[in-house]
């Protein structure tokens, strides 16, 4: 059994130098892209097992410093023609471990999708921008933290899983990204509040803790 970390990327790591709690971990899963976030240890840790993005992004991350790699599907994959990619994974890591689970990550957007139709929104932070995934309800699929989630507990089955740098997942709120900036004018509209509802869901299906690390008290960020 081991206790698993996933790194986001909220603002709340710039309150308090958590890098060595980070690596404190048996296993440390980050995200997409996650260069520049290593080059400040004292916030976001060194150790790096495994990184995890989507499809679209997966040949970006295969020259980034991780044993294995974990590459999801969402609603941008459904069309066939993305099979060739799937099949070009090997490929593309040049041997290095890469998985992918495509059933995986449909069985949990689908169950994102009904959650947020049953309960709809238009409270929309003025950042946060329709993409051409958004049908009107929000995007159409999970965060990468939460695909990130899923794999952990499903093919890790650890001892607990615990998320830092999950800000908007934890608050149910839009909050700014430190990989993007907080002045950026696109993010997605992904419903945090149904997220927030999904961890407690994969955490029982799974059986498997999963908790929030977050700075205490509230502080103003420091980079």
């Amino acid at each position: 059994m081991s206790k698993v970390v996933i790194v986001g990327h909220g603002p709340s790591m710039l309150l308090e130098e958590m890098g060595d709690v980070i690596d404190g971990h048996d296993t440390v899963i980050r995200l997409k892209s996650c260069a520049n976030t290593l080059k400040k240890p004292e916030f976001y840790g060194t150790k790096t097992d495994i990184i995890g993005g989507s499809l679209t992004i997966a040949g970006k991350l295969r020259d980034l410093p991780a044993e294995k790699f974990w590459i999801w599907t969402d609603s941008r994959h459904e069309s066939w023609e993305w099979n060739d990619h799937i099949n070009a994974l090997p490929h593309i890591f040049r041997g290095k471990n890469v998985f992918i689970d495509r059933s995986l990550c449909d069985q949990w957007n689908t169950t994102y999708r009904n959650m947020r139709k049953a309960n709809p929104t238009e409270d929309w932070d003025e950042q946060m921008k329709a993409s051409r995934y958004d049908t009107g309800e929000g995007e159409n699929h999970m965060s990468q933290g939460l695909h990130a989630l899923v794999y952990a507990c499903a093919l890790l089955k650890p001892e607990a899983v615990h998320l830092i740098g999950f800000d908007n997942v934890y608050t149910g709120e839009f909050d700014w990204s430190v990989t993007r900036g907080e002045d950026w004018k696109a993010y997605p509209r992904h419903r945090w509040d149904i997220e927030n509802q999904m961890v407690g869901l994969i955490s029982e299906h799974y059986n498997v803790p999963v908790g929030f690390i977050m700075p205490d008290p509230p502080q103003e960020a420091i980079g």
